[in-house]
């Protein structure tokens, strides 16, 4: 999914997967990739299970869902990251747990922290 679709296309692929049914199907009739529409149905129903409710939306609204701003995006990542943090860092504290250094694509022995 290298380029942003318009909206009318989103809308298009909603429309035809709800009359079709298949992604296989969608995909060949609007001459597209089973992946590109997989995606699209993807972010749809991550945020509504009732695609028809989201061809009611007005483009920005749907562009909103589509295709979040970057620090959204960011943000988001980084509250995973947080989340995590503090359970890596224990794990890591763990016997027979080691870091793995992709610098040198190996793993330090006797450390939990890379040397290098």
């Amino acid at each position: 999914m290298a380029k942003r679709k318009r909206m009318d296309q989103i809308k298009s692929v909603l429309r035809n997967y709800l009359v079709c049914g298949s992604i296989k199907g969608t995909a060949r009739q609007l001459k597209m990739s089973k992946n590109t529409v997989r995606e699209y149905l993807r972010r749809a129903q991550a945020h509504s299970s009732d695609l028809s409710e989201l061809l009611n939306l007005d483009d920005e609204q749907l562009h909103q869902i589509f295709y979040p701003s970057e620090a959204q995006q960011a943000s988001h990542r980084s509250k995973v990251f947080d989340e995590q943090v503090d359970y890596w860092l224990k794990e890591l504290g763990r016997v027979g747990v080691y870091f793995y250094c992709p610098k040198h694509k190996k793993t330090p022995k006797n450390t939990s922290r890379c040397v290098c």
